[in-house]
Parts: structure tokens; sequence; C-alpha cells
């Protein structure tokens, strides 16, 4: 079952899953707090369901955006996402595995790399038994380190990488 939910008093509208992976505060300040140029071309790594690229887009940042998803009903979301706001010329969205996207996206193509990568190391914690949770939550399909890998693979020259993330991890 889908909710319908809305940002920026209405004006843009996501739907995420009732009971799977929902977007936190995290994506918000992710979104509001990264520095986006006009011309950047955007790569958003586990984007969910589209929301930090839906939020760029809107606020009017950004050349384009391509949003990576492994998890087909999250991929699904953002495609819904998109369309439902009128954004589908400036965002795509892409299923795949982005420890997997040297093979399939061009080669410092990038000028920013945006992720809200999962928190928490696999044997910590309790493991959610949502799948699409425990995904986002847990280093199960992807950690930091890869997406700093991933980074390394597709930001330019200059490019920049933002990611939120817990400060004891950092380490």
């Amino acid at each position: 079952m889908l909710t319908s939910d809305s940002l920026f008093g209405g004006e843009l509208t996501v739907y995420q899953e009732k009971e799977g992976y929902r977007f936190s505060i995290d994506s918000i300040l992710l979104a509001g707090l990264t520095r986006v140029k006009a011309s950047d071309k955007v790569v958003d790594l586990g984007t969910g369901c589209g929301v930090i690229p839906l939020i760029l887009a809107y606020r009017q940042r950004g050349a384009s955006y391509v949003g990576v998803e492994l998890q087909a009903e999250l991929f699904e979301l953002a495609r819904k996402n998109i369309e439902a706001n009128g954004l589908a010329d400036r965002i795509t969205v892409q299923r795949m595995d982005f420890r997997e996207v040297h093979n399939h996206l061009a080669f410092e193509s990038f000028d920013l790399l945006i992720s809200n990568p999962p928190y928490r190391r696999v044997h910590t914690g309790r493991i959610n038994p949502n799948r699409q949770r425990a995904i986002a939550r847990h280093e199960l399909a992807g950690s930091a380190a890869e997406v700093f890998a991933a980074g390394k693979a597709l930001l330019r020259t200059g490019g920049r990488l933002t990611v939120i993330y817990p400060a004891g991890r950092m380490s």
C-alpha cells in the first residue's frame, strides 16, 4: 500500500510504501545542505523513492540527475515520483547495484555524487525484518566505502561527493 506525502506546501508529491522503507529527515537535510551548481550533472546512489533528486530538481538546482537504485520496488517508486512531479526531463533512474556503476555509467561523467548510505555494519544492531528497511539501514548491499569507490569512478576531476553519515562511523 502506498502513501502520498507532500513537501513544499504540496508542490512536491512523494509516494512511499506504507510498510516499507520511507525516507527520513536525513534525506531532507542532505538535499537542503548540498550545494548544487546550475550546470551540475548529479548522481544519487541508493536513491530509494528518489526524494533527494526530486527536492534538488524542484528547487531548480543542477542540470540533470541520475538516481541509482538496487531494489525493484523502490526503483519503481522513484520512476512513479519523477513522472508524478513532471521531472522526467531532468531526472532519470536506473536499476542497478551502485557497486557496479563503473560498468554501466560513463567514467568521470558527473560533477556531484550524493548518497545516504546505510549507517550500520552488518553484524551490529537489530536487522529490520522488512527487507527494504534492512538494506537501507545496514550494509547488506553496499557500504560508505563502496560509495566512495563509486565516486572515484564517476566524478570528474574536481567533482564533489556529499553524504550524510554518523560521525562515529567516519573513522
